[in-house]
């Protein structure tokens, strides 16, 4: 009888969910955050667009890059990375979404 070689089907079947959960899952701490339709972000203030654009970032575990976010958020769960591509696609999108609406009313990062 031929030895079989193990296949690396079930590690790669592994490997694919774990990528899908980080990088397609929304956790409801998210979810949350984007309950704010895009289409009323016209109504919204500057300091609004920054409290909401770094309260996704940290859910999301980004690193935040200025001592004013890290202050208001320092209850956050730890940062993983300051790579904003760990987000799911559909919270990128909501926050160019976001920060273009920003952008058009002058509000500076």
């Amino acid at each position: 009888m031929p030895s079989r070689r193990p296949t690396r089907k079930p590690q790669l079947a592994a490997a694919a969910l774990a990528f899908l959960t980080l990088t397609a899952f929304i956790s409801p701490e998210q979810a949350r955050n984007m309950q704010r339709n895009p289409s009323t972000f016209g109504t919204m203030l500057c300091r609004q667009f920054w409290y909401l654009e770094n309260k996704i970032l940290a859910e999301g575990r980004v690193c935040l890059k200025s001592d004013r976010a890290r202050r208001a958020f320092k209850n956050a769960k730890p940062c993983i990375s300051g790579d904003e591509n760990i987000l799911p696609r559909r919270v990128r999108d909501y926050l160019a979404e976001l920060r273009k609406a920003a952008a058009k009313k002058g509000c500076f990062r």
